[in-house]
């Protein structure tokens, strides 16, 4: 076994470049197929989350479609107003919010969770941020490892500092009770830590299961709006254009109808969530046709590569296989010389692959089904060689 993985990898030094090309084309191939099957199970996870966590059937959100006529002012307000008072005290309905947004800070802090925006010609580097509704924790089954919640009844002061919950990537650079500014000088104060591996489902824009390691969790206040000022972090609009409402009864919509449609702004239409569903179902399916059409064309380019190399590679070196059989080699022998070649490009691969890609278990079960690929391309030159006689051999024929 010793001298035929020494044999085999003499051969890859001498065919450095082809294996080098053979190298890149499985770790491709790899990472093609895992991110492919890792798409499917994010998808399938977002619908599995959303069934267990409500009835899609009545879950709505809603989306405000402008009017022609703008009439605007205190009237319409008074309508956003009286549609979510009536959503938090009706026990009919349960709705939540989350607002995706951003936050640069003054002396941002040393650390690698920071994303780098374009606004406009400038260049910022922000921290990812969710505001949510209290209900949204209950929801999707937020756990700490450290510290608290907000308060449900909390209310925005502009002097005072907001609470806020951090993802578990920032357990490493910051502590409960620990403060900071931002560029708008508001205050922010940490007092508690997610879980490693929090997740929710967007069901706004169909993204799937997203996960809260790397966010900061901040509460909302919705406020009614005073001139161009606001008394808390977000008005009526802002929170309905990104609430979801779960009815307990389907006819339960109608109420909510009677409120929006004295409107004279906006079309309140309340749409199904079960049609997102749909919509990301449609959207995975056809994600993962992509990658996986690009995944066959690699996979029979490269079998092609190895199956004319490793064809070639036994016609070139009879010779060389005489003097293996004169010193007590056997054509099993030099079969597992040429299988070896390839196994150790598939060996390089494999921890290519785990050290690129984060789906750990995904990788280990693509990587199997390759190394199958990888023996398959073998047969043929298996082929070519038990079927040459000793003879052939021993006479050493080109």
């Amino acid at each position: 076994m010793l001298i035929q993985l020494k044999y085999a990898l003499e051969d890859i030094w001498r065919k450095k470049l082809y294996f080098i090309s053979f190298l890149i084309q499985i770790v491709m191939i790899t990472l093609l197929i895992t991110e492919s099957f890792a798409f499917i199970h994010k998808k399938q996870d977002a619908f599995h989350h959303l069934s267990n966590t409500f009835d899609l059937s009545n879950a709505f959100y809603i989306s405000m479609e402008e009017k022609e006529a703008y009439v605007g002012g205190k009237y319409e307000e008074k309508i956003m107003k009286d549609l979510y008072t009536h959503l938090q005290q009706s026990d009919q309905y349960i709705s939540y919010a989350n607002i995706e947004d951003y936050i640069e800070i003054e002396e941002r802090p040393k650390n690698p969770l920071a994303i780098e925006v374009e606004l406009g010609p400038a260049k910022m580097w922000v921290y990812k941020t969710l505001s949510i509704s209290p209900s949204f924790i209950n929801i999707f089954d937020l756990a700490l490892s450290k510290g608290e919640f907000f308060d449900s009844n909390w209310e925005f002061v502009s002097d005072e500092s907001i609470p806020v919950v951090l993802g578990n990537s920032y357990e490493k650079y910051m502590e409960i009770s620990d403060e900071f500014t931002d560029v708008n000088h508001l205050k922010y104060k940490v007092i508690g830590f997610l879980q490693d591996g929090q997740t929710f489902v967007d069901v706004s824009f169909g993204e799937g299961v997203i996960k809260l390691n790397d966010v900061v969790l901040m509460p909302i206040d919705v406020t009614t709006l005073e001139n161009i000022y606001v008394n808390g972090n977000y008005d009526y609009e802002t929170y309905l254009d990104n609430a979801t409402i779960i009815l307990k009864n389907r006819n339960d919509l109608s109420e909510l109808r009677e409120i929006t449609e004295k409107s004279q702004v906006y079309n309140y239409n309340f749409s199904s969530i079960a049609g997102v569903s749909h919509y990301m179902e449609k959207s995975t399916q056809e994600a993962v046709g992509v990658f996986l059409f690009i995944a066959i064309l690699v996979i029979v380019f490269a079998s092609l590569l190895v199956i004319i190399n490793t064809l070639e590679f036994v016609r070139k070196n009879i010779r060389e296989f005489s003097i293996h059989i004169f010193c007590g080699a056997t054509k099993v022998h030099i079969a597992l010389r040429i299988f070896l070649q390839i196994f150790i490009v598939w060996l390089l691969s494999f921890i290519l692959s785990l050290m690129i890609s984060s789906q750990t278990f995904i990788v280990f079960g693509v990587s199997g089904i390759i190394l199958f690929l990888c023996l398959g391309t073998c047969l043929p030159s298996f082929i070519k060689l038990f079927k040459l006689q000793i003879s052939d051999i021993l006479r050493r024929k080109d």
